[in-house]
């Protein structure tokens, strides 16, 4: 059975829930407006973000903005917001850590593709994988990291390809989609 405490269910609410439906969200630029405080701040917003749900609990903070390892990167044209948790409980499935990836269409530059992918650990076999969440607050299996759960290269370049991945079954979905309203 699962033993998990009020701060391992904000975890799982902001880094699950919260920061994609927030990231994704169009109407007033809400995403364009997180996005913004993930480039320039990030340390600070997942604080403050993780913070507020504690307040809204009326529970203490556990965690200085310290906690919340930020690294910031580009590979291959693909930009990356690298968000590290503070340490969780082995005995629950857990968001390790979690990614925001941005590309831009080269044809038009003010087009951005961002998408968010969680690192997840599962209790039962310890197994740890790449799992997308899409604006749908889906999950989607991606790349098994187990075999290499302390390698942080390859989790990137795995995050990575799994990002690539993910957009061009969506472009090719959108393209799909087109032709069927052409034929209608």
């Amino acid at each position: 059975m699962e033993k998990f405490d009020k701060y391992d269910m904000l975890k799982y609410e902001l880094f699950e829930q919260l920061i994609p439906t927030l990231l994704y969200e169009e109407e007033n630029n809400v995403g364009k407006l997180l996005l913004e405080e993930l480039e320039n701040e990030a340390d600070r917003a997942v604080y403050d973000l993780f913070c507020r749900l504690c307040e809204d609990d009326k529970i203490d903070c556990p965690y200085e903005i310290s906690d919340f390892a930020i690294k910031k990167y580009e590979m291959s044209g693909i930009r990356f917001i690298e968000l590290s948790l503070p340490e969780s409980n082995d005995q629950i499935n857990h968001v390790v850590r979690a990614y925001v990836l941005i590309a831009h269409e080269r044809k038009n530059p003010e087009i951005e593709f961002v998408r968010y992918f969680i690192i997840k650990k599962f209790r039962d076999k310890g197994q740890i994988y790449v799992m997308y969440v899409s604006a749908e607050d889906e999950l989607q299996l991606g790349t098994d990291l187990t075999d290499y759960a302390d390698d942080r290269e390859y989790e990137r370049r795995a995050v990575g390809r799994d990002y690539l991945m993910v957009l061009s079954k969506e472009l090719k979905y959108g393209e799909e989609q087109k032709e069927n309203e052409v034929l209608v």
